[in-house]
């Protein structure tokens, strides 16, 4: 899952990916980044963890946004972390209570 926290207007998206590979992951930041676009929203600053491919900074960089590269493991430098930890734990919590027949692929 790629996602993304705005920590001024305190949203959420999230995209969900088949796998990790950097093409995969691309795909899904430009959706993500399409939606705020549209919604007159433009990021000026993106800090990352340090899983970053050279396909997504070159991205960043031909839209002008700045990136950050935070150190792995210091969750206390990317507040973001702590909003999709959040943001998981209830995606989780909604999945568990619904209707054990009810289909997943939904």
């Amino acid at each position: 899952c790629v996602e993304l926290y705005d920590k001024d207007r305190n949203v959420i998206d999230a995209v969900p990916i088949k796998d990790r590979r950097s093409p995969t992951i691309l795909q899904a930041y430009q959706q993500c980044y399409a939606k705020l676009s549209a919604a007159g929203l433009k990021p000026q600053l993106h800090r990352l963890d340090n899983e970053c491919s050279i396909h997504l900074k070159e991205f960043l960089h031909d839209e002008d946004v700045k990136y950050q590269l935070v150190p792995p493991g210091v969750h206390r430098r990317n507040a973001a972390e702590r909003a999709m930890r959040t943001f998981k734990n209830h995606l989780i919590a909604g999945i568990c209570s619904t209707d054990p027949d009810f289909p997943l692929h939904l």
